[in-house]
């Protein structure tokens, strides 16, 4: 409601202001995609709030999928929100063996759009696996043990007193 979302840009317009923040990073890519205008109203009126104080706004959203029919942007406005944003950072993408290619692709279609001056991409500082259930995180510690494993690759039998490389 016009009610409920006033209420919210005040809270994080409060908030900003008591944490004396330089801006804020507003990072909502799960919604209601039915809710698409309100939202764009929402990041219009908490850009403009903050740019009076003096701060600035940058979001998060969800890197556009292509599909056979064309791009899905899970219902994010690109070329209304982005002229409101000093900065869209493009979201994590999990899968990181396909980060390049998703990347180029979403590039492809962002920037005739809107241009690439506010665009920043964003990469995980987690580590992820692909297995049988599909990509999950890593903690460090696993990672960590994952990448210090050793290993060798000898061409056959390795004699006594022999170079190994690993």
């Amino acid at each position: 409601s016009p009610e409920l979302r006033d209420a919210h840009v005040q809270a994080i317009l409060e908030f900003a202001g008591e944490n004396d923040f330089y801006g804020i990073d507003l990072d909502y890519r799960i919604f209601d995609s039915s809710l698409r205008d309100e939202f764009v109203t929402f990041v219009r009126d908490l850009s403009a709030g903050l740019a009076s104080d003096g701060r600035s706004l940058t979001l998060t959203l969800p890197v556009p999928v292509r599909e056979a029919e064309g791009w899905d942007t899970q219902g994010f406005d690109w070329e209304a929100l982005t002229p409101l944003a000093s900065y869209v950072k493009l979201g994590l993408e999990p899968e990181q063996d396909r980060y390049y290619q998703r990347m180029e692709e979403a590039l492809s279609y962002l920037v005739p759009r809107v241009g690439s001056s506010k665009l920043l991409l964003t990469v995980s500082a987690l580590s992820h696996e692909r297995g049988a259930d599909g990509v999950g995180a890593m903690t460090l510690t696993e990672a960590l043990a994952l990448a210090s494993e050793s290993a060798t690759d000898p061409e056959g039998p390795v004699a006594p007193g022999s170079t190994v490389q690993a």
